[in-house]
């Protein structure tokens, strides 16, 4: 998930950069985004932390997919109503999806957006919880170009905590793209639930 990379004292990286999202994090998109282009489908799920929040909270959430098969198992334990499966997300075969929301592995992020809008149908979001140092760089410039679908940003008014005892020293936001969007992408910063 997007934590890779962590600057904190003692912190190992994790295996498969699994980085669950805190709660709060997902509360405040869903506070900047309504309605969500749906049915959400959660590339990279982890054990379900965002889909989790997003399901209880009504919103038509289908499952996801993660190549930690531990996680996959800790989703379907949380969620059994759900459809949670192992595989890759850059490889699988997926039914065409109303909308992509996850925190992907920060090392395949450019990969996972290029993908999910691939994924989603016309007009379907693709929402990611990414560094916001993803909208630097030459080589991503094609992400947010004319015709890229390259929407909003909405920035997290803190830093989230990964590890449960303290934040990296990146900042974070949701990056919104929508497929066949060609306005004029926004900046939003986010409150803190």
């Amino acid at each position: 998930m997007s934590a890779a990379g962590l600057n904190l004292p003692g912190h190992e990286r994790r295996p498969l950069d699994r980085y669950e999202t805190p709660e709060w994090a997902t509360r405040a998109l869903m506070a900047a985004v309504r309605p969500f282009s749906g049915p959400i489908f959660d590339p990279g799920c982890g054990a379900g932390a965002i889909s989790g929040v997003l399901y209880r909270s009504g919103l038509p959430v289908i499952g996801g997919i993660d190549i930690d098969p531990e996680a996959v198992a800790d989703a379907r334990r949380a969620m059994p109503l759900l459809d949670w499966d192992e595989g890759d997300f850059l490889a699988a075969g997926l039914p065409l999806l109303g909308a992509c929301v996850g925190n992907p592995p920060y090392s395949l992020a450019e990969g996972f957006v290029r993908r999910g809008l691939q994924a989603v149908r016309p007009g379907g979001d693709v929402i990611y919880l990414l560094r916001l140092g993803f909208l630097a760089g030459q080589k991503r410039a094609h992400l947010y170009g004319s015709g890229s679908g390259f929407r909003a940003v909405y920035v997290l008014g803190r830093r989230p905590s990964f590890c449960h005892g303290g934040t990296d020293s990146a900042d974070y936001g949701w990056i919104r793209w929508t497929r066949g969007y060609t306005g004029s992408a926004t900046i939003q910063r986010l409150g803190t639930p």
